[in-house]
């Protein structure tokens, strides 16, 4: 009788996590936008909504989300732009640089975000911004977005990897971005590079503790494995060693209301931070488009002054 009430409360569970995944999911449709290099018009991809269920350990989020958020790329003169992330006067500045260094003819065929990542470097952007947006190219090459091609993932890793390296070590995000570093290197197939890494991380003893300690540990056991595959960061709970004899259906049933609990957390947070997310120049983050929905802004990189990269992840 108590296994058959179990089970009952169970299907409801499921049920209603199956509802409210629908109700939070990633939402993307096509949208008309406006070059503001060249000013041709034309529909692009866009994402209205979702939520963030974790991260993996070079911090890429997951969820029932489109990572990293969709931008646009003018079938015209090639732009690569989002909302309110270029001001007027370095949209000029970027057109000038286009003429003399055309990227998108010498190096055609690349990600978007890669193309917004030289932009953004024409115009000086902030060192840990024009990270993040390479960053965000090596996620934009995954097979969620039809892309899957191993030389460019590499190739793209390590620029991002060029990048970090030049990094001051007073740069408040120094330490996350090394453990992105790690986590790139390990995915490069570079096992002693990122067995190196790991032995820099661990002498800087004010950062390598707790929960750090538990994201190195799972590294070195990937590296061991030569596993080359995305995973997520650790649980920081503490799974209960104890009760272990526990009735199975009990403890399926508090799985499952655990999931929904996260769920439904991740999605309030998630929703009301990307919702009022604001690019590196301090737009709007978004604007309403030709559909009247509202395109979410959730590619920004943390900030100086908004705290560590990491923490900011978790």
């Amino acid at each position: 009788m108590i296994e058959y009430t179990y089970m009952k409360k169970l299907v409801f569970f499921i049920f209603f996590v199956v509802i409210v995944t629908n109700i939070f999911a990633s939402t993307l449709g096509d949208d008309e936008y406006t070059c503001p290099l060249c000013g041709m018009k034309f529909k692009s991809r866009t994402s209205y909504s979702g939520y963030i269920e974790g991260r993996n350990l070079d911090l890429r989020p997951y969820g029932a989300i489109m990572i990293p958020s969709p931008i646009h790329k003018c079938p015209n003169c090639n732009f690569v732009f989002n909302n309110n992330f270029f001001t007027g006067n370095e949209i000029m500045t970027i057109e000038e640089a286009l003429k003399k260094n055309n990227i998108f003819e010498k190096e055609s065929d690349m990600p978007k975000y890669y193309y917004l990542a030289r932009e953004a470097e024409i115009v000086n952007r902030n060192l840990t911004d024009i990270i993040w947006l390479f960053l965000s190219a090596v996620w934009e090459n995954s097979p969620e977005w039809g892309n899957e091609d191993e030389t460019k993932k590499n190739k793209l890793i390590n620029i991002t990897i060029e990048y970090i390296n030049k990094l001051n070590k007073t740069d408040e995000s120094y330490n996350e971005y090394q453990l992105i570093k790690l986590d790139l290197l390990r995915r490069s197939g570079q096992f002693i590079e990122a067995m190196e890494q790991i032995k820099k991380i661990k002498k800087n003893k004010e950062f390598y503790k707790d929960y750090i300690i538990k994201i190195i540990d799972l590294q070195i056991e990937l590296i061991k494995m030569k596993n080359q595959e995305e995973h997520p960061l650790p649980s920081k709970e503490i799974i209960e060693q104890s009760n272990v004899k526990k009735h199975w259906i009990l403890r399926f049933f508090n799985f499952i209301k655990n999931i929904i609990i996260k769920i439904i957390e991740n999605a309030k947070t998630a929703f009301n931070k990307a919702v009022t997310a604001s690019p590196p120049n301090g737009g709007s983050g978004y604007t309403k488009t030709q559909s009247g929905l509202r395109p979410l802004c959730v590619f920004v990189p943390p900030h100086l002054g908004q705290g560590s990269l990491l923490r900011n992840a978790l």
